[in-house]
């Protein structure tokens, strides 16, 4: 075989090797495969695990109480994207010290049912929203589209700590 095609052959195979592992990466990004393989409340942890893990100057706390079973796949991934935003937003812009994430499930009733609302809730210490508050970007809007497509609803407000508060909520049906 000639060098010069032997050459262009090899670099073609390295851009589809490329491309290959970036259409991966993407896949992977629109499906969370964490999310199919462990369910919501061990990929919250598992991601909340992570985010902690790359973050080792701020502190994390987690809270999961509830049972998830009733939410469908739109409403997983919803609450996922709504936790993946708000910990990116915390260490994009945030300059936080500490972060509490808390996610509520369906509480069970003495009689087996369960009852009650879905609740995400990211907040954190640090500079908080801007006074006045202007419109969010992308990532806030997407989050509330996200939420109110599978009949939920997103808040943002000031923090306890003086940070901010993002509650993702799903209705009691």
């Amino acid at each position: 075989m000639d060098p010069e095609a032997e050459g262009i052959a090899r670099a073609i195979a390295g851009l589809a090797r490329d491309t290959i592992t970036r259409v991966r990466s993407i896949t992977r990004q629109l499906r969370p495969v964490t999310l199919d393989r462990l369910g919501l409340r061990d990929a919250i942890t598992e991601t909340v695990r992570e985010w902690a893990a790359r973050h080792p100057g701020v502190h994390c706390d987690l809270c999961i109480t509830g049972v998830f079973d009733a939410l469908d796949w739109s409403q997983n991934i919803a609450f996922f994207r709504v936790l993946q935003e708000s910990l990116t937003n915390v260490s994009r812009h945030a300059g936080a010290e500490r972060v509490w994430v808390s996610m509520t499930g369906r509480q069970l009733c003495h009689d087996g049912d369960a009852a009650g609302p879905f609740t995400l809730v990211v907040e954190d210490d640090g500079r908080g929203l801007p006074s006045p508050v202007r419109d969010g970007g992308l990532g806030l809007m997407t989050m509330s589209e996200r939420m109110g497509a599978c009949g939920g609803e997103l808040e943002i407000a000031r923090g306890r700590a003086g940070g901010v508060r993002v509650t993702a909520r799903l209705g009691t049906s």
